[in-house]
């Protein structure tokens, strides 16, 4: 009976020690999985923080922040962040059916990042054409880091919140190699912006 036990107890650690030893090898053919994979946008501020955002908006004048990318999809991915101004009746990207906002994008980064990485743009905008009425706004050209795109994007005065409302919105897209396709990330990320009439 003794030796019956030692020979459960010899087969029990030379089993462990096996697969101990067997573990690296093993761990080329089976890929457990690995945490969260996912990528990532945001914006700071001037100041390099998530503080400070640009709100009441002056014509004809610049404003600084920082739009930053980053990969933890355990591989090496392609990013397009476009670039929209939408209004209060512009559609938001839909996350749920995975749409982006059917506004048409006027500026575009571009990067490609290993697992880990990220990247900081600069972004910087002014209005140097903008039309006031009462009840309406609008916006003539926006000038996006020296690029001015012409656009005659309305709004309406917003008499809960006292002010002509837009949002400046950065959407995600990543390179899908299954589809060959830029796909829409589901990310998106925005600040929303007053514009103020001249004094």
């Amino acid at each position: 009976m003794i030796l019956k036990n030692y020979k459960i107890a010899f087969t029990t650690i030379a089993l462990i020690g096996v697969l101990l030893i067997a573990t690296p090898a093993l761990s080329i053919y089976v890929h457990l999985p690995s945490g969260t994979q996912f990528s990532d946008i945001y914006l700071l501020g001037p100041n390099h923080l998530a503080t400070g955002y640009p709100f009441d908006i002056t014509v004809g004048q610049n404003y600084t922040t920082y739009v930053v990318i980053a990969n933890h999809l355990v591989a090496p991915a392609y990013y397009i962040a476009y670039v929209k101004l939408r209004n209060q009746t512009d559609l938001l990207p839909n996350v749920t059916t995975g749409m982006p906002s059917p506004v048409q994008p006027l500026y575009e980064y571009r990067s490609f990042l290993g697992n880990g990485e990220n990247c900081i743009y600069t972004l910087t905008f002014s209005f140097p054409s903008v039309s006031f009425s009462k009840s309406h706004c609008l916006i003539k050209d926006l000038t996006i880091n020296n690029s001015t795109y012409q656009l005659n994007k309305p709004a309406t005065w917003d008499s809960t919140n006292k002010g002509f409302y837009y949002e400046l919105l950065v959407e995600l897209w990543v390179y899908n190699s299954q589809t060959n396709k830029v796909e829409f990330n589901q990310h998106f990320v925005g600040i929303y912006l007053n514009m103020t009439m001249p004094g």
